[in-house]
């Protein structure tokens, strides 16, 4: 039986009524279409932007020599699984600390995943125009676009996620080993990129479980996420102790306040309220062209898997008091994208709403642009030029750093940075950057150190996004 479809129904009107459902074109011209000129544009875009604060710490990471180190690195990032480092760590130990080397495996997942998405957006929509649709919207999506130009690991778990919820499409048509054992390898590799991956194949799969109703089916699927979460389970419990210290350091707790949700609204496709406001009404009108249809076997759990990913995201950000941030709900864009793809399509066949459809894409589209441009644009955090400045400026004196974690952010780009820096009895000429995540307890005891040795500030130089101050007898 195909799932879906009434027992009693003969098997060639099933493949007919498949057939009808996807675009004219074959699924390997499609995702070729989409998926390649994307991977080249993100390609020519690595470089655009310096690497930012998170992407340094990974980058840090990433530079360790041993594999052993990189493993006690990676479990003092709270919530990180080693699968999202080591292919940074490959590129890195081969070509160098460089940004292209960094990035490189979240260009190729972010060009892995659209092709995926198109695979799913068969599954979901009945039309070439609809199908075009959600790959631009892909391709501009704010939220997309900056994961899949950082050197951090969730485009890699948004693809390996979206691999889940395709072999989960293939297990409940052919209730298979084969395609059970897939999924599962897909779940391991989603959890071990980045655990918040789990959850939108989590939110799919379960629906897809209680909607069908199939014992076959339900204990395959089962198997399969038990697999994953007995083969993180390893993992976890070795870096789980080191999770509480590196969470104190955030400066962040979790709090299920009005403004959380302010923001998961204002942040949901990465952009501010005209993005958000426009996409969420599409993707509300899309929910109610797929209920309206005839057959609606997947509807739901699309649903689910944009909900999933929240509701987890919040449970599990309040049992590890960790702030809510929009990066650990990227694995519900993908869906929600479809959800919208197919409401500006049906608004667009009304006819009467066909300048609601027009208007509500134009908003969503410029917004995104807007954002893009702003985003990739903005190059004042810049640690490679700060490193390289405070070398320069402590020749002839030493650089007292305000906080002792500050100091593998320096060495990444200026492995020698280390000699530079002040002993008990400083200097008579001591370099002291200051940046905008340091606290002002830090600021304060870094100053009454300088004071009690008899330092007065010279002067105060902008490096980008932050201060070098300049210290003397």
């Amino acid at each position: 039986m195909r799932f879906g479809y009434p027992e009693n129904l003969p098997e060639s009107t099933v493949q007919l009524n498949e057939r009808k459902s996807l675009p004219p074109t074959s699924a390997g011209q499609r995702v070729a279409f989409c998926a390649v000129p994307y991977g080249l544009g993100l390609l020519l875009l690595i470089n655009t932007k310096p690497l930012w604060l998170d992407e340094v710490i990974q980058l840090s990471a990433a530079s360790s020599a041993a594999w052993q180190q990189l493993l006690h690195r990676v479990a003092a990032n709270s919530g990180s699984a080693p699968l999202g480092y080591v292919p940074e760590w490959i590129l890195i130990s081969a070509f160098g600390p460089h940004v292209w080397a960094a990035r490189l495996p979240s260009v190729l997942a972010g060009a892995g995943a659209m092709a995926v998405f198109v695979r799913l957006c068969g599954r979901f929509v009945s039309r070439t125009s609809t199908l075009a649709l959600a790959s631009a919207l892909w391709i501009v999506c704010p939220l997309l676009l900056r994961y899949s130009l950082e050197a951090r690991p969730y485009m890699q778990g948004v693809l390996f996620a979206m691999l889940a919820v395709l072999a989960q499409f293939h297990l409940a048509e052919r209730t298979s080993l084969k395609w059970a054992l897939l999924l599962g390898a897909f779940l391991v590799a989603a959890v071990y990129s980045q655990p918040f991956a789990l959850f939108a194949p989590l939110g799919f799969a379960a629906w897809t479980v209680w909607q069908r109703r199939n014992r076959q089916y339900s204990l395959l699927t089962f198997a399969a996420f038990l697999v994953a979460l007995v083969s993180f389970l390893p993992w976890y419990l070795w870096a789980r102790p080191a999770w509480p210290t590196a969470i104190a350091h955030t400066h962040g707790s979790f709090h299920l306040a009005p403004s959380v949700f302010v923001a998961l609204f204002r942040e949901s496709v990465g952009d501010g309220y005209p993005a958000a406001i426009s996409a969420l009404a599409l993707a509300a009108w899309g929910l109610w062209a797929f209920l309206s249809r005839a057959r609606q076997d997947w509807t739901m759990a699309l649903v689910a898997a944009v909900i999933a990913p929240v509701v987890l995201a919040f449970a599990t950000d309040a049992q590890f008091n960790y702030f809510f941030a929009i990066r650990q709900v990227i694995y519900m864009v993908p869906f929600l994208l479809i959800l919208m793809a197919e409401g500006a399509t049906r608004l667009w066949d009304s006819g009467s709403l066909r300048a609601a459809s027009a208007l509500l894409l134009a908003v969503f589209l410029g917004a995104s642009i807007l954002k893009n441009y702003r985003h990739l644009s903005d190059r004042s955090e810049d640690w490679q030029r700060l490193s390289s400045a405070l070398v320069q400026r402590a020749r002839g004196g030493c650089i007292l750093l305000v906080s002792k974690d500050e100091l593998g952010l320096y060495t990444v780009f200026e492995p020698g940075i280390s000699r530079s820096l002040c002993d008990s009895d400083l200097s008579r000429r001591v370099v002291m950057p200051m940046l905008p995540s340091s606290t002002p307890e830090e600021d304060r005891v870094a100053r009454e150190i300088l004071a009690r040795k008899g330092m007065s500030r010279l002067s105060t130089e902008r490096v980008g996004f932050a201060n070098i101050e300049i210290f003397a007898r």
